[in-house]
């Protein structure tokens, strides 16, 4: 039985193909994997590798806890990374990058990212995972930790684990400092019950008590969401009801509503785009953003190859405004449509950009996704300058 086990592990060398991948101090790593593999499954398998060939042991010191950390990038040469391509789609099939019969490529740790330890990784699980966290929770009762299903404004969730002692405000502060890397939003958001733990709890509204010490909640689940009151000032002097309400005169995407942190913001994605030139010409390209740059190449070219285009990049760091444009006309066409609005975006660049300063109007497929860029964009040049 052994050795049919055995035998169903190995790959059948006609699936898979040869990968090597240079380590962060240039060593070279040979394995095969599965040739319908993706970039993502690469860099977990890559991590496996090297544990199991060194045991952790020796100079280089990887995060295999954490391969939501790492990025993988075409080799330039001696084990370097090619700097003037994006880091590959991690949805990609890996082969899809190879140089024909060769399938070299470097492993980087993300810049900029701060790795967390291994005990406090939070857990993404299903959508299934209430029980998930139920069962966790149970059994980390004896350790005096609390485990709780958190909901995020934009439709995910993470399994957090805290000290039973804490208030819901502590346990706050480390959500959002973990998913978006700063605190002062803190007072801008509250935890919210469902209604039959609202009622279990004899609770008069779903907001959970900021004061609150976890092992009283009693709760599995718990949903984070932006307060709502109708005298809180902004810095223009409008009122948060009066923003929400001019946003939804207008149609405005929330942009709150996609959360990120130092990985999920930083990792490479693509979108397809139409990108007016200076002479007023619609031409249609694909954007790729990733922690350093915002990349412009023409529609159809392989992923982070830019084609022949007039500016290739452009720096996160040299964003020097980035909004949407309110138009009367929407999505790829110029036929006017409402519902389309806010497709479009203006970005500009100032004097320290490849080209000195600029100008580029976008309009994305759809308004969600323009929210997307816009948001993306905003928070890794918010994170650029707050480490220069």
């Amino acid at each position: 039985l052994s050795k049919e086990l055995e035998s169903t592990e190995k790959f059948d060398p006609k699936e898979t193909i040869p990968l090597k991948v240079y380590l962060p101090d240039k060593s070279p790593l040979e394995f095969r994997l599965d040739e319908e593999a993706t970039v993502e499954q690469a860099i977990e398998e890559t991590l496996k590798e090297w544990f199991e060939s060194t045991g952790g042991t020796g100079g280089l010191k990887l995060h295999t806890h954490a391969p939501q950390c790492y990025e993988l990038r075409l080799h330039e040469g001696d084990g370097d990374p090619d700097e003037d391509f994006p880091a590959l789609d991690r949805s990609g099939k890996v082969k899809n990058f190879g140089d024909g019969d060769e399938y070299e490529y470097v492993l980087c740790l993300i810049m900029g990212v701060t790795v967390p330890p291994a005990d406090s990784i939070s857990l993404n699980v299903s959508n299934s995972s209430s029980s998930r966290a139920r069962m966790l929770s149970r059994s980390s009762v004896m350790s005096g930790k609390t485990i709780i299903k958190v909901n995020l404004p934009n439709k995910t969730h993470s399994i957090t684990e805290n000290p039973s002692y804490i208030t819901v405000r502590s346990m706050m502060e480390k959500l959002l400092n973990q998913k978006i890397g700063f605190l002062p939003l803190t007072d801008e958001f509250e935890f919210h019950v469902n209604d039959s733990d609202r009622k279990k709890l004899g609770l008069m509204s779903n907001i959970v008590d900021e004061d609150t010490i976890l092992k009283d909640l009693q709760v599995d689940e718990l949903f984070l969401r932006q307060k709502n009151y109708a005298d809180d000032p902004r810095p223009d002097g409008i009122s948060k009801e009066k923003q929400e309400k001019k946003g939804e005169e207008d149609g405005q995407p929330d942009l709150a509503s996609f959360m990120f942190d130092d990985i999920t913001a930083g990792r490479y994605k693509e979108f397809d785009v139409v990108k007016k030139n200076k002479f007023g010409r619609r031409q249609e390209r694909t954007m790729g953003i990733d922690n350093l740059k915002i990349y412009n190449m023409k529609r159809g070219s392989p992923s982070g190859f830019a084609g022949k285009v007039f500016t290739a990049f452009k720096l996160i760091s040299s964003v020097k405004r980035i909004d949407f444009v309110k138009k009367e006309t929407g999505g790829f066409f110029d036929a006017v449509d409402e519902e389309e609005n806010f497709c479009s975006l203006k970005i500009e660049f100032d004097e320290t950009s490849e080209g000195g300063a600029t100008t580029w109007d976008i309009t994305a497929q759809n308004k969600t996704e323009c929210a997307e860029i816009i948001a993306k964009i905003r928070f890794l040049r918010d994170k650029s300058k707050q480490r220069s």
